[in-house]
């Protein structure tokens, strides 16, 4: 190691000073420097390591993050961005690795940052109960499988419910997956046209919206019924009785 990069790491040392803040390993190859940060704005530490080759400073150091639930999200972007960063900064050539940890630190920060705020948009969106109507599937076994597909990813539960004519829909879940699993079904093909081509649902509508529901379903299922009297049941054996009265009532 050059003594240029040795001036460098005992100038991070001096910056990074409390216990276990920074570790350099300068007899690998290349050099591993390990950082563990514990910033005030984050309710967590970031780790992560950065590899200086013997041609630095004229290659950008190859960060690897080792916090496991950040690791798969962060290094996609993280790398790149990082290059980027340094290249518009005039940086390669030059000592930098004082710049680039900087940089790094504040990067996974407000990713955790990002991170924390959508766990509580998510903690914080209502429970919600919606009642569509679809006005036919071409396809119907297709169609359905989606459905249940979506609802799955979305940890939504619900039902599709088939009688005679009609076909109608429970969502049960976090408000915004429900908006979501609506926006798909206007958004993505999932049933096909009167030619037989792929085609995305234009005849959806919502009969209701409940914050209040409780349903005791815990799937998504599909029902068949051969009369009202079926259907009737299953809602209220659900916990839908008031969906049912309200908006069902007097369409079967």
């Amino acid at each position: 190691m050059s003594p240029a990069v040795e001036d460098e790491l005992q100038v991070l040392a001096a910056i990074y000073c409390e216990e276990g803040e920074f570790v350099a390993d300068s007899t690998s190859t290349p050099a591993r420097l390990t950082f563990n940060f514990r910033p005030t704005e984050v309710n967590r530490a970031v780790k992560f390591t950065c590899c200086v080759s013997e041609d630095y400073p004229a290659r950008v150091p190859t960060v690897q993050v080792l916090n496991p639930d950040l690791e798969g999200s962060v290094s996609r972007t993280l790398q790149s961005d990082l290059e980027t960063f340094v290249r518009n900064s005039s940086l390669l050539g030059e000592p930098m690795l004082s710049v680039v940890v900087e940089w790094i630190k504040e990067f996974l920060v407000d990713f955790c940052k990002q991170r924390e705020h959508e766990v509580r948009s998510e903690a914080s969106a209502p429970t919600v109960t919606w009642l569509l109507t679809l006005d036919h599937m071409r396809s119907k076994s297709k169609y359905s499988n989606i459905l249940k597909t979506w609802a799955s990813d979305l940890c939504i539960r619900g039902m599709l419910v088939f009688y005679s004519k009609h076909i109608f829909m429970v969502l049960h879940g976090d408000e915004t997956a429900v908006k979501q699993f609506i926006c798909n079904q206007r958004t993505r093909n999932v049933d096909v046209d009167a030619s037989g081509k792929p085609c995305k649902e234009r005849m959806l509508r919502v009969l209701a919206q409940d914050e209040c529901v409780r349903f005791s379903q815990s799937g998504f299922d599909i029902f068949n019924f051969e009369s009202r009297a079926e259907v009737k049941e299953t809602f209220y054996a659900c916990g839908l009785a008031s969906l049912f009265d309200k908006h069902l009532d007097d369409i079967l």
